[in-house]
């Protein structure tokens, strides 16, 4: 049996483990666009935790990239729960995008800085963190690559939640070296 005070005290612990991603910042409230079925424990436990710390909460019942993605750019959430294929799509997209440019080989090699930044910086608590080298390569890749994404995803987005299943590493790392940091629940 769910009680009120299970989710009352699961909605407590995950903000206090998750600060960054439930209080504002100074000019950048903090906001959700859920899109998942409240169904699941882990949505609606994110759901509650949301409005006990007063998130701006919107909803998108449509899981169509056709609906969800134009409701993603009008609400700019700073960070929204999914599963992996939901970021496997994005990728994926991202990636259809390039290639129908003629950018496939650009889009593979910030594919590859960005999981090599996020490695080094996940590294950093043990020593030294990303080179000056990689640094300016990601630098370059933000304004050609990392930056779109997040535009695709309103813009403001800087934290995930992924439930359901666990995500391939390299895709989590990708996009915690795009600017996203992905939280597997």
């Amino acid at each position: 049996m769910l009680t009120h005070a299970y989710f009352m005290a699961e909605a407590d612990n995950i903000v206090a483990r998750y600060e960054s991603v439930f209080h504002s910042r100074p000019g950048d409230e903090a906001s959700t666009l859920l899109f998942l079925p409240l169904a699941h424990v882990f949505g609606r436990m994110v759901q509650v935790a949301a409005v006990r710390c007063r998130v701006k909460l919107g909803h998108q019942p449509e899981l169509s990239a056709a609906a969800l993605l134009p409701d993603l750019r009008a609400f700019r959430p700073t960070f929204i729960l999914a599963v992996p294929h939901t970021f496997e799509r994005v990728f994926a997209a991202a990636r259809r995008s390039a290639e129908a440019a003629g950018k496939a080989g650009p889009f593979d090699k910030a594919f590859e800085v960005a999981v090599r930044h996020a490695e080094a910086a996940e590294r950093q608590a043990f020593g030294a963190g990303p080179g000056a080298a990689l640094r300016v390569q990601r630098q370059l890749y933000e304004k050609l690559v990392y930056g779109k994404i997040r535009e695709a995803m309103g813009g403001r987005i800087r934290h995930a939640m992924s439930g359901g299943s666990a995500m391939e590493r390299r895709l989590g790392l990708f996009f915690a070296g795009a600017g996203i940091t992905i939280y597997e629940g």
